[in-house]
């Protein structure tokens, strides 16, 4: 792969989306795909050939948020039949891309796995916890 791919493009047709059981998105926005001394191209790439192998679909957005999370990576399974689950996750660099890709296969199935846990976060935030963060920035 020779660079990002465009923001809003899918990467491949896979199982993602409404039938599927596994999507990808890959924050490319603002503050995410940035940051030195990490090769976003190569997880871009190797993220892609995970989900292709998992059977699901990657799609590079634009700011997911929120902006003091940097390199967001967003995981949406689906079990057979069930409801869709999101894990937003930050802080992707080397370690967690690698932990990530191996996992893809069996997010479905399997919890996070431990090496990925203190990347993860929620969002969107609850209404009182962004009206909170707000004020200290003010």
């Amino acid at each position: 792969m020779n660079g990002s791919a465009p923001v809003g493009s899918d990467h491949l047709a896979g199982r993602g989306g409404r039938d599927g059981v596994l999507s990808v998105l890959v924050c490319r926005g603002c503050c995410c795909g940035q940051q030195g001394g990490i090769d976003h191209d190569r997880h871009l790439a190797d993220l892609t050939v995970a989900t292709e192998r998992a059977g699901g679909r990657l799609r590079v957005t634009n700011c997911i948020g929120p902006c003091d999370q940097k390199n967001v990576v967003v995981v949406r399974t689906r079990a057979p039949m069930g409801r869709w689950s999101a894990r937003y996750l930050a802080s992707i660099d080397d370690d967690a891309a690698e932990a990530l890709c191996e996992w893809l296969p069996d997010a479905a199935a399997s919890p996070i796995p431990m090496t990925l846990i203190d990347r993860q976060f929620r969002w969107p935030l609850p209404r009182a916890e962004l009206l909170a963060r707000a004020a200290l920035r003010s």
